[in-house]
């Protein structure tokens, strides 16, 4: 079985390799040379837990509390999450949800190396469009910072009072997360627009341990709903995308590197723990007695 899962995908992250090695900023005070295998990753980190009935009737509520044209999906990718919870199989409950993601991986791949060669064309085709909108869905809800941020819910008292004492945080925000990515999926496939971000200057993009970030975002802690999205995904050293319902080009050359620190501030200030570059020298700016707020 394969214990060590990552929640960031290794074939996106090769860009930033040289012989499947990266430079790792880790909580912004140590950089380090890795191979791909050892970040991102956790034992079992997407296994299927069954779910108790105050947890299935959350999710159940959850669900049909969304518009009725998101029900179908959801209920699909949930019927999935339990049917690999309940099998009888550890093979199934262990690595289901993670042979799923492979399959929505292997979805982005050829629109990935489209993005590569700066042809946006997928974005005019309407099963492309859907597969890359699934991608994306799934690229920003997968990860460890998405699961973290749905248990910190449960420590909020205007929110625990309202559920029941029975639901287990870090079970629920496993399967949350995993349905999350049809609400980013969905709103990418009917309202975004797409920007390429051509990277022309010195300094280079870097990525991390949350690839996929909302810039519109707002803090769980300030207790300020997020209104408006614009999703920004670096693709390598060089590209990046930006996604959003305002955009009226669909390509962007920077030259000054201010504004790739910009970007990779947000990077950083999004990641759980690690940040990576193609070389140390990227990395070592925004260690914390180097960032600039």
């Amino acid at each position: 079985m394969t214990k060590r899962q990552h929640y960031v995908w290794r074939n996106y992250l090769k860009p930033w390799t040289e012989s499947d090695k990266i430079w790792c900023l880790r909580n912004r005070t140590q950089v380090f040379k890795t191979d791909l295998m050892n970040i991102a990753q956790e034992k079992y980190f997407y296994e299927a837990v069954p779910l108790n009935r105050a947890e299935f009737e959350f999710i159940a509520k959850f669900i049909n509390s969304l518009d009725k044209t998101a029900h179908a999906l959801m209920w699909s990718n949930f019927d999935n999450y339990n049917f690999c919870a309940n099998s009888s199989e550890e093979l199934l409950r262990k690595e289901g949800l993670e042979d799923y993601h492979s399959l929505i991986e292997a979805l982005g791949i050829p629109i990935i190396k489209k993005i590569y060669k700066h042809d946006l064309s997928f974005f005019d085709n309407e099963k492309e469009k859907n597969d890359f909108s699934a991608f994306i869905g799934f690229q920003y809800s997968r990860t460890k910072k998405m699961r973290e941020n749905i248990k910190k819910l449960f420590t909020f008292q205007n929110f625990t009072r309202l559920v029941s004492p029975e639901i287990r945080p870090d079970i629920l925000a496993n399967v949350l997360n995993f349905l999350f990515s049809d609400i980013i999926g969905n709103w990418v496939s009917s309202n975004a627009k797409i920007l390429l971000i051509i990277n022309q200057s010195n300094s280079d993009f870097i990525t991390g341990d949350q690839p996929v970030i909302n810039l519109k975002a707002t803090s769980l802690e300030s207790g300020i709903p997020t209104t408006s999205t614009e999703i920004y995904y670096p693709f390598s050293p060089k590209l990046a995308i930006l996604l959003s319902e305002t955009f009226t080009a669909t390509e962007l050359i920077i030259k000054d590197g201010d504004n790739i620190h910009y970007y990779n501030n947000f990077i950083c200030d999004d990641s759980v723990s690690q940040v990576y570059a193609a070389n140390s020298d990227c990395l070592n700016a925004y260690m914390k007695s180097d960032i600039t707020k």
